[in-house]
């Protein structure tokens, strides 16, 4: 009976937060920016996502408050650590920039990548384009991560078959720079991405390293490579169980000088 009755509370809390919030939307509409800002306020103070955003753009745009990009930049990162795809984005966008903050490029990736696996909120129809634009802006000059155009081509592309023509444009000018099996390795990359729901940057690191070996190498040689490496794991687990024998042997000789 209790939980049900903290239960019910909670919705409740939810509900008229949520028409507060709404309250507040309608009065930002009108431009009534004075009542959106005395009824977010208290409610981004409570820890309401949708009104730390909104206050993060008001600050940011100076809508009916002075321009303050250090508040506003301090209301969107705590949007972002909720988990808010749009304020993940402009966070992103500040590191990258020092809009408010600290530039820190390594930070802004950090950002525009949990963006980027998440959908718009507002739209539900498609995850954040912008942060697959920044991503893949950031990996072709090599901004807090090394430079790599195959991983660039790759978030450039995923962004222009969402439809966005500038990243189409980038991706065809990055071509230029890649030979044919760098750009076939980028295209294979988007579309793996898209199935792992756009967490792929790292889990491309070993894949790429893999296929460099068989670039530079040659199949056969990559073969070779791979049965090294299977034959040092197997002489690493051999000298595992050495020691362990080794060790039981010990303790067994112990056991029997007390007894």
């Amino acid at each position: 009976m209790k939980k049900l009755l903290i239960l019910l509370v909670s919705i409740l809390i939810t509900f008229n937060s949520y028409a507060d919030f709404n309250s507040g939307l309608d009065a930002y509409e009108d431009k009534d920016y004075a009542t959106a800002l005395r009824i977010w306020q208290p409610l981004a103070e409570a820890g309401d996502m949708d009104a730390q955003a909104m206050l993060g753009q008001m600050y940011l745009y100076g809508d009916g408050i002075p321009k303050d990009e250090e508040i506003s930049s301090k209301w969107y990162e705590l949007a972002a650590k909720q988990g808010d795809s749009v304020s993940q984005n402009f966070i992103g966008v500040a590191y990258e920039l020092g809009i408010g903050v600290t530039k820190n490029y390594k930070t802004a990736v950090k950002w525009y990548k949990l963006s980027a696996e998440k959908k718009d909120r507002y739209t539900d129809d498609q995850i954040q384009m912008d942060s697959l634009y920044y991503l893949g802006k950031m990996y072709q000059y090599g901004w807090g991560v090394p430079k790599k155009n195959v991983i660039a081509h790759m978030w450039f592309n995923i962004a222009a078959s969402l439809g966005d023509n500038e990243s189409a444009r980038i991706a065809r000018k990055l071509e230029s720079k890649m030979n044919s099996y760098d750009i076939s390795l980028a295209k294979e990359f988007a579309k793996k991405c898209k199935l792992l729901n756009y967490k792929c940057t790292e889990l491309y690191a070993d894949e790429i390293a893999k296929k460099v070996v068989k670039k530079d190498y040659g199949e056969k040689d990559a073969a070779y490579f791979e049965a090294i490496r299977i034959a040092q794991i197997e002489q690493e687990k051999l000298k595992e169980k050495e020691i362990s024998e080794v060790e039981k042997t010990e303790t067994e000789k112990k056991a029997s000088k007390t007894c």
